[in-house]
């Protein structure tokens, strides 16, 4: 077994300053039994492995995947949030949303907008429950990789966790870019896990994102790299636009024309023999709307 439990248990214990008889009277144990889990690595029964994960604070699935008793699979219902925001958004997605709930979360969110982009704390997390009542289901909220935990804990490939970062190999951060022509926003940046794509990205491809003029949109562009067929990130005066790429015969016939900050679409086609008039920026590989 890769997770050695008992030294788990040592040392959030030690972390959190819980005596093993403060242990052992949860369990209804003595000391020296306790005293004896750890030191031959006893995984104790599943009740009093509960009663564990409970005084530790620790999500109990997450500790049964540690072991091995889950798989993965079965735990995709824990999460971890950057903001109140973000939380918000996954109460939204595990609650039946009828007129009264509706009414109490709109209450919430309006007495509470200016706290939306704050890091999500315990006591965020309490302020959202007391707020919103017991008639609502509320996501299992677990950030098990913090800077302090322990090292040996086997990683959750798709769990999102708190600092921002992906247990992923494939996270990246990136530059956030308002304006391409004038570098990215100083001290901001997004991440993105390139395993969303249906394409492989080369690693050393200079990617970023772009959110025009802080708009709802967000794009997530491959600089300089496209070919016939993709879709483009594009400048045409002092406009920005989004479009597909076609190249037939020395002309340029774009597409599906969008602009890229009011969402307007044009139907016609951009046909060019002289290509100087455009800029194109990119391939646009990802867009999601965050606002």
């Amino acid at each position: 077994m890769s997770f050695d439990l008992s030294e788990f248990i040592r040392m959030e214990m030690a972390k959190k300053n819980i005596k093993a008889v403060d242990l052992a009277n949860a369990l209804n144990k003595s000391p020296s039994y306790i005293s004896k889990m750890i030191k031959n690595n006893i995984i104790p029964d599943y009740v009093d492995l509960k009663i564990i994960a409970k005084i530790l604070n620790i999500n109990y699935p997450f500790l049964l995947f540690q072991i091995g008793i889950l798989d993965e699979a079965d735990i995709k219902h824990i999460i971890a949030c950057n903001t109140l925001k973000e939380y918000l958004g996954e109460l939204l997605k595990v609650n039946d949303m009828e007129e009264e709930k509706v009414d109490a979360f709109i209450n919430f969110l309006e007495t509470n907008k200016e706290n939306l982009n704050d890091n999500l704390t315990d006591e965020l997390l309490n302020n959202v429950k007391d707020a919103l009542g017991e008639n609502f289901i509320y996501p299992d909220y677990a950030t098990p990789y913090t800077e302090d935990s322990y090292y040996g804990l086997k990683k959750i490939r798709n769990l999102r966790l708190a600092t921002g970062e992906y247990v992923r190999s494939k996270f990246r951060k990136l530059p956030l870019y308002t304006a391409l022509n004038s570098g990215p926003i100083t001290g901001r940046d997004m991440g993105f896990d390139f395993s969303l794509l249906k394409e492989e990205i080369e690693p050393d491809s200079e990617v970023v994102w772009f959110k025009p003029d802080d708009k709802e949109y967000c794009y997530l562009v491959n600089l300089g790299q496209y070919k016939d067929k993709d879709k483009i990130l594009f400048e045409r005066g002092d406009a920005i636009y989004v479009g597909k790429y076609n190249y037939q015969e020395k002309t340029m016939v774009l597409t599906d024309v969008m602009n890229a900050v009011s969402r307007e679409v044009d139907d016609t086609p951009i046909i060019l023999t002289n290509t100087k008039s455009i800029k194109i920026i990119g391939k646009v590989l990802f867009e999601f709307k965050v606002g």
